[in-house]
Formats: structure tokens, sequence, C-alpha cells
């Protein structure tokens, strides 16, 4: 309720995500309308080696795209000690560029449950890495792989972003409201120090 709030034209209403980059972009932000997309990327990304490990006995045919206890407890259990190994690709900001670089050469057009391929979400990718320090960034993937079923879904529907900083900002209409893992997702945020808020947005009146 005591989020800040944008008037944007009614010509919006049914696009109202892309009215508020589109406020941004005028005040020199670059950005993207990700809802989840940036996050499960970012997670597919981090994670590719241990989701399609093969030795772990959880992939059982070539045309399966996650591990079958991908869903369960015991995926986050049974890789505890893999998690944190892939998780330190996050402390070199360069480190991990070229790793996600190289990633989206050798792998891009494969069909993927949670990376989708764009050079746009590449960009997003390192510019998050890039100004979102590497504990923040770790303390979301790990808290994903507690629960991959409830936490891949409910992130800020845009990312906006200049040089030295940025916003994670989800967008809600007047008739919209937080549901419970969005509002999981924006505490577990400031917790962390990420920067991330809500944006109300209100219609202009006509003729105006």
């Amino acid at each position: 309720k005591a989020a800040d709030s944008l008037v944007l034209p009614v010509s919006f209403k049914y696009n109202v995500e892309h009215g508020v980059l589109m406020h941004y972009v005028k005040k020199g932000y670059k950005g993207l309308h990700s809802e989840n997309a940036i996050w499960r990327s970012l997670f597919g990304v981090v994670f590719w080696e241990m989701i399609y490990d093969a030795s772990v006995g959880t992939i059982h045919h070539p045309l399966q795209y996650l591990p079958s206890d991908f869903y369960r407890p015991e995926f986050f259990q049974n890789r505890s000690e893999k998690i944190q190994e892939c998780l330190q690709i996050l402390d070199d900001e360069k480190a991990f560029n070229d790793y996600t670089i190289k990633l989206f050469e050798r792998k891009q057009g494969i069909n993927n449950h949670l990376i989708v391929w764009s050079l746009d979400l590449l960009e997003v990718l390192k510019q998050m890495r890039r100004l979102i320090k590497a504990e923040p960034l770790k303390a979301v993937l790990t808290k994903i792989c507690e629960n991959p079923r409830d936490n891949l879904a409910g992130f800020p529907d845009l990312f906006v972003y200049k040089i030295r900083v940025y916003h994670l900002i989800e967008v809600k209409s007047p008739t919209d409201m937080l549901s419970d893992q969005q509002l999981f997702w924006l505490n577990f945020f400031e917790q962390q120090g990420i920067r991330s808020k809500v944006l109300k947005v209100e219609w202009q009146a006509q003729g105006i």
C-alpha cells in the first residue's frame, strides 16, 4: 500500500509492464520485461553441469529436460556440496561472464526448461552480476535449490539498470495484488540487500 505510483496513458492498460519499462528507458535506463526468465536462466547457467550430470542417476533418457528428482527435496539434499561448488563461479565477474558466454555459444538452441536463449537476456545476466554482489546472488540461487517447484516463480516483472544503479520492479495495475510468492521474494531480496520494489500504476485521465 505504501509503494510508489506511476501515472501511465491508458493505452498501456493491456501491456502495463511495457509501459513502465518505456518510462524507465526515457530516463536513460536499459532493461528487460523478464518476470521469472532472468532468475530461471541464471539458475540454469550456474547449475547446468550439475542439473544434467548423468552420473547422479536422475537423467534416464536423452530427451529428459530436468532430473527426475528436480521437484523433490532430494534434489537439494543430494547435491548440497555440488551446489556450493557451482556457486563459486559467481565470485569472479570476469570468470562468470566468460563461462556464461561460452555456455550460450555451445548450448544455444537446445530445448531447455530453464534458460531463455536470448542475447538480450545474456546481456542482462552479465549486468546483474556486475551490479549485484556475489553473495546475494548465491543466496537467491540456494533458496531456489531448496524448493524449485515454488521458488522458480514469483520474481519481479522488470530488471532495469544504468551504469551504477539497478531496480527489480514488480508492476501492479490498480486492480492487481501481490501473490504470496511475489511477497516472499520481495522480502527475501530486502534481507539480502537486493534492490527491489513494487510500483503501482495509475491511469492518466482521458483528455490530459
